[in-house]
């Protein structure tokens, strides 16, 4: 196991010791160390632009679900909540981060699959998706600085007669916070490559139409007991928007004055084209917004996007007197 923590820093003496460590088998000892080494760099690089406070860790593995299933079975709280994916079908893994209550503190735990890190020993002098992958992982911690628990408590039980408005933001959360990231790891490994990837991804999204919004026969929609086809509504009509909202970041980080329409032929001639321009608008604002006041009320913007989506989608009655 390696620490993260330069030692020679007073002010990170007295915090929590971010650990680094390879989980399960690995290839050879040597590539192993190799690997840790070349993430350690990329770690020390990101200090310079992100409050990695909350860092409890760095976990690296070739079997991610297994890895994520025995730090779950050995923490007192663990909260899965960002995966990066990777491939049209978004079903590939290349990392997540969840949260652990280390004592009174709430941190963020990395877990990345080195099967997608293999370039950073392999290959060290090509710029590729690699170290984009731990960039952004990394840039999911320094989001989440502000949490001092779970996303969901702030939201769960909500005390709101009506609960929807709240629920709505509370699943805008992972779309900022994806824009957040890919912009804060724009620049990080193969920028090209990385395009490419997010606009796979959104065209995978919208190629074959509207999401299908499973809505049965739901009438009234303010009542507790809608609570979880709702959530699983609005959670599908949002997959859009949290796969635009991947390229925006990258593209805006980049500084490429183009659209996500121009980009992706898929989302330009999608019922969800109307999204877009007011997606980016609202996100660009939040992220003017960062500071470290930061809640949920910088989340209301993404509100009625969100709702706007859920309308096309067909879902117009589970969000009627919002």
């Amino acid at each position: 196991m390696t620490d993260l923590n330069d030692p020679n820093s007073e002010r990170l003496r007295h915090r929590h010791r971010p650990s680094l460590l390879f989980h399960g088998p690995g290839r050879i000892k040597a590539w192993d160390k190799q690997l840790l080494s070349a993430i350690r760099l990329i770690v020390a690089e990101r200090r310079e632009d992100l409050n990695l406070s909350k860092l409890d860790g760095i976990t690296v593995t070739f079997n991610l679900h297994t890895a994520l299933n025995e730090i779950a079975g050995r923490n007192d709280l663990v909260m899965a909540r960002k995966k990066r994916t990777l491939s049209q079908s978004y079903s590939v893994t290349a990392g997540c981060v969840f949260g652990v209550m280390r004592g009174e503190r709430y941190l963020s735990h990395v877990i990345l699959d080195a099967a997608f890190l293999t370039q950073l020993v392999d290959d060290p002098q090509t710029e590729g998706l690699a170290a984009n992958i731990v960039a952004h992982e990394l840039a999911h911690v320094g989001l989440s600085h502000w949490l001092i628990k779970p996303a969901q408590s702030y939201v769960f039980p909500t005390q709101r007669p009506d609960w929807r408005y709240e629920v709505l933001r509370y699943l805008t959360l992972s779309v900022w916070d994806e824009y957040g990231a890919c912009r804060l790891s724009a620049r990080f490994g193969d920028s090209l490559a990385v395009t490419l990837n997010f606009m796979n991804c959104l065209r995978a999204k919208t190629v074959d139409g509207l999401p299908k919004l499973w809505l049965y026969t739901r009438k009234n929609w303010h009542l507790p007991s809608a609570l979880t086809t709702f959530v699983n509504a609005a959670a599908t009509a949002r997959r859009p928007l949290l796969s635009a909202a991947y390229l925006m970041g990258h593209i805006d980080g980049l500084g490429v004055p183009m659209d996500v329409a121009t980009l992706c032929t898929a989302a330009r001639i999608s019922p969800l084209n109307t999204c877009w321009t007011p997606l980016r608008d609202v996100l660009r604002g939040v992220w003017s917004w960062q500071a470290d006041e930061f809640g949920f009320e910088a989340l209301d913007g993404l509100v009625p996007v969100l709702m706007e989506a859920i309308r096309i989608c067909g879902g117009g009655r589970m969000i009627t007197g919002i």
